[in-house]
């Protein structure tokens, strides 16, 4: 899902103001002889167009939005740790209600302004543009509350949730960048001090079965609730997307070898296929590695990035046969 193409959403006096200049050049299609004929279908015209005008842009926020009763579950999830979705419901369905509510002025105001006299076919349009001023002003606590909603849904990674997914996991700084470079076309900003993953890298490449979306994700020991928002970008990710998981182990220890342990069984409770990766084996003795491997008993390992894109397909090869 792209969430990046979201249209800033302004007060209600500025889609107003918009609509009132577009009013000002509304014309029938032909113009009566007939004087007094003639002001009552150009007023009319003119409230048409103002209707029509605000009815298209509230429609317009309201389709931008994504449909919240009919969200991926990592979206819906992951919508729901940062906005009220009830809120954003309510706010959406205002404005629709707005567009029928002037739809509705509209059809009275146009009735009554049939046949009447020039000064009571302009007593009805001002009338009728005040009473649809007052809407838009009743409008802007839902369209302030939208446009902070849209901030917010623009932070959210762009994550194809109906793509296959690895995603690599481990605690920040022991090389889960790195290795998203050497497997896809990706160039995360790589740090050198910890907790420098400011969003989900996203990277692809391409298998003998189908693209694989590839997920740099931070990991942490928190409750999720105690997590920041990237932690439960990539805690969710892990949760509703991956399809499998590379759980990357740096043995030169930034973090304590049982703490990345601790982290790597609570990835397992995901009971997601799992590889296992080691970083920064340029300094470290591979000795190192294989021998706690062996004492760790743990399953699926891959020694280079090569062995892995490999690996992964091998796990790919029992879904598509």
């Amino acid at each position: 899902m792209n969430l990046k193409g979201l249209d800033q959403v302004r007060n209600g006096k500025f889609y107003l103001d918009a609509a009132l200049g577009k009013m000002r050049t509304a014309k029938p299609g032909t113009i009566p002889k007939d004087k007094t004929k003639k002001k009552e279908l150009i007023e009319k015209e003119k409230l048409r167009s103002l209707r029509t005008s605000l009815k298209d842009q509230m429609s317009r926020i309201v389709s931008s939005f994504p449909d919240f009763n009919n969200l991926p579950e990592f979206y819906d999830r992951l919508i729901d740790t940062s906005l009220d979705k009830d809120r954003l419901r309510k706010s959406l369905s205002t404005l629709s209600w707005s567009g029928d509510k002037i739809e509705e002025l509209l059809a009275d105001t146009l009735k009554k302004m049939t046949n009447a006299q020039e000064t009571a076919v302009e007593r009805h349009k001002k009338a009728f543009i005040g009473r649809v001023a007052s809407i838009m002003k009743r409008l802007n606590p839902h369209l302030d509350y939208l446009e902070s909603a849209r901030r917010i849904l623009l932070t959210f990674p762009s994550v194809k949730t109906d793509t296959y997914t690895l995603c690599i996991s481990g605690f920040p700084n022991v090389g889960k960048s790195t290795l998203l470079t050497k497997i896809t076309t990706a160039r995360p900003e790589i740090g050198s001090y910890a907790f420098t993953t400011k969003s989900l890298n996203i990277g692809y490449f391409d298998s003998r079965f189908e693209k694989v979306q590839v997920i740099d994700s931070p990991g942490t020991l928190a409750r999720f609730e105690k997590m920041n928002g990237i932690e439960q970008q990539a805690y969710l990710a892990l949760k509703y997307v991956a399809d499998i998981i590379v759980f990357v182990f740096d043995l030169s220890e930034p973090y304590p070898i049982d703490d990345q342990l601790r982290l790597y069984e609570n990835v397992k409770e995901m009971e997601k296929p799992i590889i296992i990766y080691f970083s920064k084996l340029d300094i470290l003795p591979k000795a190192n590695a294989e021998e706690f491997v062996k004492k760790m008993n743990l399953p699926d390992v891959a020694w280079d990035f090569l062995e892995l894109k490999d690996a992964v397909q091998k796990k790919m090869k029992k879904r598509f046969h």
